[in-house]
């Protein structure tokens, strides 16, 4: 995402073009379940660069990506009725999909997306749309050959940078206000941890 991100900022079909297709190739290859999520995490590269150059540049990167690897997605496509059919039952509990370790994530999570409407930061696009989609996808799948948990840590991976990123805005908001206010940090930080603890409780 990183590489192809840097390539539509670029917008020039050269050698980051070439790395962005042939990651794409060893993905395909090696992981489908991360290639089944890129196929809807991408579409939210286009929120942040709103141009028809970024689409043909993440369209082109898609195409030959895939054409490199043909010799093997073709015969995977066209044999894929044979494979079993793996009817697992979808997780739908919310404390399934949600465990309580998760929680702390959750609350950092949430000020991470207080903190990026009131700061307006194109940064936390990507993220946010990956939480929803993954979310979204997770919720509403009814099943078939894909297990929905396989898509939990994509949802997990996103929500962490989202709640580490609200975590650094709560760091910088302290040192402003212990600065002003003369608070000791102690009382800050067995605050916050007794506000998780609490929070962690009454959500479980």
């Amino acid at each position: 995402l990183g590489t192809l991100y840097r390539g539509i900022e670029r917008e020039k079909f050269d050698w980051l073009f070439i790395i962005n297709c042939l990651l794409l190739t060893c993905i395909v290859l090696t992981h489908i379940i991360t290639v089944i999520s890129l196929l809807f995490i991408i579409p939210g590269l286009l929120f942040i660069k709103r141009n028809w150059k970024a689409l043909r540049y993440i369209i082109a990167v898609l195409i030959i990506g895939f054409l490199i690897s043909s010799f093997w997605t073709i015969p995977f496509i066209s044999y894929l009725e044979w494979t079993p059919p793996l009817n697992w039952v979808n997780l739908k509990d919310i404390k399934d999909l949600i465990p309580l370790e998760i929680i702390p994530a959750l609350c950092f999570g949430a000020i991470g997306l207080f903190f990026s409407i009131l700061k307006k930061d194109k940064r936390t696009i990507l993220i946010i749309w990956s939480i929803f989609v993954m979310g979204t996808i997770i919720i509403s799948y009814n099943g078939g050959r894909l297990w929905n948990a396989r898509l939990l840590p994509f949802l997990y991976l996103f929500l962490y940078l989202l709640a580490f990123y609200g975590l650094t805005n709560l760091i910088a908001l302290k040192t402003l206000f212990l600065n002003r206010f003369k608070i000791k940090k102690t009382v800050v930080k067995i605050t916050v941890l007794v506000l998780i603890f609490l929070i962690t409780l009454i959500i479980g």
